[in-house]
This record gives structure tokens, sequence and C-alpha cells, in this order.
């Protein structure tokens, strides 16, 4: 365990939050506060301007559909991973990738599909979005 990670550990959660929630923190200590187990803590990194696509990769795949669906609104989520979420059952996490502009167009049209109708209206918007910005 290296000095840093001891440092994390004598930290409160709620320090510990802060650190996430400060968009001066570095991707090398979001990595780090990212072992954590707190959901409320994983959230907050999966919502931090500086959570690189390898860190959203690894977030997505907790099984909380809150953790999910603040990776899905993530702007440096990639494709690859928004279209691995868009697998979900859980109509918060679909309604995040369908909001995405990085969610690939063939997973955006399908939701444009979608039975649940904001799925469908967020899928269609977010394609007219990409058609006008690309």
């Amino acid at each position: 365990m290296n000095r840093e990670n001891i440092e994390i550990k004598k930290l409160t959660l709620s320090e510990k939050i802060k650190m996430a929630k400060n968009p001066n923190t570095s991707l090398t200590m979001l990595k780090t506060l990212a072992n954590e187990e707190n959901l409320k803590l994983k959230a907050w990194i999966a919502k931090h301007p500086k959570s690189d696509a390898e860190l959203l990769e690894t977030l997505s795949k907790h099984e909380d559909p809150i953790v999910k669906s603040v990776v899905a609104n993530n702007p440096n989520t990639s494709g690859k991973t928004l279209a691995k979420l868009a697998e979900s059952k859980d109509v918060i996490v679909l309604l995040s990738v369908a909001g995405n502009t990085n969610t690939p167009t063939f997973v955006l049209e399908e939701l444009a599909k979608h039975e649940n109708e904001i799925i469908k209206n967020k899928a269609q918007q977010t394609l007219k979005k990409n058609k006008v910005t690309k």
C-alpha cells in the first residue's frame, strides 16, 4: 500500500466526498477514492469532470443503478461503455444513456424505439442534437 492510500484510509467519509466534489482533485486521487465502497462517494467520482473513460468504465460495472446513471451522464464516458449500459433494464440508467451525445448512433436509434415514451423522446432529441453538431 502506498503512502497516498494510507492517507486516504485516515480520512472520514465526509472528507473523501469533499475531495470527490472538488474540481481540482486529480485523476490519480479519484482512482484511489474509487476503491472505497460507499455509493455516494462513487457517484461523486462518476460525476467528476476529470474522471476519464477508463475510470468511468470501471464504475459502470457497479451494481447500483444510481452509480451507473451518473456514469452514463458524464460526457467523458466512452461510446463502448454507454452501449454496455444501454443493456440495463433500469429506466434511469437508460434515460441517462439516451441523453448522452457520446452514445453511439445505433444505440440511440434502438432507444428511440423504446416502449417508455420518456426514454424514446430523449433518444430522439439526442439523435437530432448529434446531427446538428456533427
